[in-house]
């Protein structure tokens, strides 16, 4: 049994000073539906990401607020299932400002 396949069309909507917003596409659901998504982050020269609690465990979208300015920044999600969790999306920088 299969874990549902990678999030698709991560992208950044906005970039302010402190704060990036991001919205996603789930995935194919043909397995199981998606029961949480996983947003993790972390600052692009650093070797560890830092995972972002959502609002909603379905929320398609995000704003991932205390970021340092004048930092760069990478963005990862991954959908989860009754099945385990998918493969890490496609990756996403951003200055912030």
């Amino acid at each position: 049994v299969n874990p549902p396949g990678p999030v698709t069309s991560l992208q950044i909507d906005n970039a302010t000073s402190l704060a990036v917003s991001l919205s996603w596409d789930g995935p194919d659901t043909s397995t199981k539906p998606v029961t949480s998504y996983t947003l993790e982050y972390k600052k692009t020269d650093e070797p560890t990401y830092i995972p972002f609690e959502l609002d909603s465990a379905l929320s398609e979208s995000a704003t991932v607020t205390g970021l340092s300015a004048s930092s760069d920044y990478t963005f990862r999600v991954r959908a989860t299932s009754a099945n385990g969790d998918g493969d890490w999306s496609s990756i996403e920088t951003s200055t912030v400002r």
